[in-house]
């Protein structure tokens, strides 16, 4: 393997690593943890992404904020992935929170449990996708001189 390769392959490892750790950590957060109905009262400061489509505009609603109760009292817990599919006021979701500390809680949706893990994943794909383009334009270019 030539030299030159040397930081991107320790690029593709530590994001090997890093997803790794993002999926057990973010697995390892529902273990104990109680699961009970929430509703979704409002959207958070990430709340709109406005595209158009054959010249009709549409919103997407990425960070809801969704209120459950647990011992007579009201949590909320702020959405923060993806929105797809949309979020609808009103709408009933599950909530993962832990009795001790109810303020530590997430939507029970595997974009919202799984964010980071994807975050890493997507860029450890885009990286290899990346090299793989390089290694192939490198090679045809030296069959043509």
């Amino acid at each position: 393997m030539s030299v030159k390769y040397i930081p991107a392959v320790v690029v593709v490892m530590l994001l090997c690593l890093a997803t790794g750790y993002f999926y057990l950590q973010e697995s390892s957060f529902t273990a104990g943890l109680t699961v009970t109905p929430a509703t979704v009262i409002g959207f958070g400061s990430k709340a709109r992404l406005s595209t158009s489509v054959n010249g009709q505009a549409s919103s997407t609603d990425l960070q809801p904020v969704a209120e459950f109760q647990y011992a007579g009292t009201s949590y909320r817990v702020k959405g923060r992935a993806l929105g797809y599919p949309r979020w609808q006021l009103g709408e009933v979701v599950d909530v993962y929170f832990s009795e001790q500390n109810p303020h530590q809680a997430r939507i029970k949706r595997w974009d919202e449990l799984y964010f980071h893990s994807l975050l890493s994943s997507a860029f450890l794909i885009l990286t290899l996708l990346c090299l793989l383009t390089n290694i192939f334009f490198r090679k045809l270019i030296k069959t043509k001189i």
